[in-house]
């Protein structure tokens, strides 16, 4: 006869119902790859927009550059006037498939960009680009912690199961 029924654990389903250390690292894993991919998807775009230097806190861009790219913005030859646009080519190229690694601790986006990306032009005073494209705001990074959190939620609520222990 069965006196009361104790609820000991509700985890993931391994055998006594908790969570192995090595199931939960591979759920982190594939938490922060889906945190990257949205990032390449839908935050690096963001930074070829026009305001993305507000938005960002970019380096000011010399007077006598965005004069030569008002001018050629005037002629039709370049068609945006945010900050990492110029001829389209660092967009073209970072915007592709991106190589994305990840582990328990942290995920990496790799993308390759154009020979000009880290460079800081002849007086060395330029913008630092590749630092500038991985600046994101407040907002940005409240939206990512998020997204990870649901990830992980929804990962650990897949794998949930309820463990009943009989109490004689």
């Amino acid at each position: 006869m069965i006196k009361s029924v104790r609820v000991v654990t509700i985890g993931v389903g391994y055998g006594n119902g908790q969570t192995t250390k090595k199931r939960y690292r591979e759920m982190v894993r594939q938490s922060l790859k889906e945190v990257a991919e949205y990032w390449h998807e839908h935050f690096l775009p963001r930074h070829f927009e026009e305001g993305a230097s507000q938005r960002y806190g970019y380096q000011a861009r010399g007077k006598a550059y965005l004069r030569r790219k008002r001018a050629l913005a005037a002629l039709g030859r370049i068609k945006k006037a945010a900050p990492l646009a110029f001829t389209g080519e660092m967009e073209r190229m970072m915007t592709r498939a991106a190589k994305i690694t990840y582990s328990s601790q942290r995920a990496t986006v790799t993308m390759t960009g154009p020979s000009y990306l880290h460079s800081r032009g002849r007086k060395g005073t330029g913008p630092q680009m590749g630092e500038e494209i991985k600046t994101h705001t407040a907002a940005e990074r409240q939206t990512l912690a998020r997204l990870a959190h649901d990830a992980l939620g929804r990962q650990l609520h897949a794998d949930q199961t309820l463990t009943i222990e009989q109490v004689a």
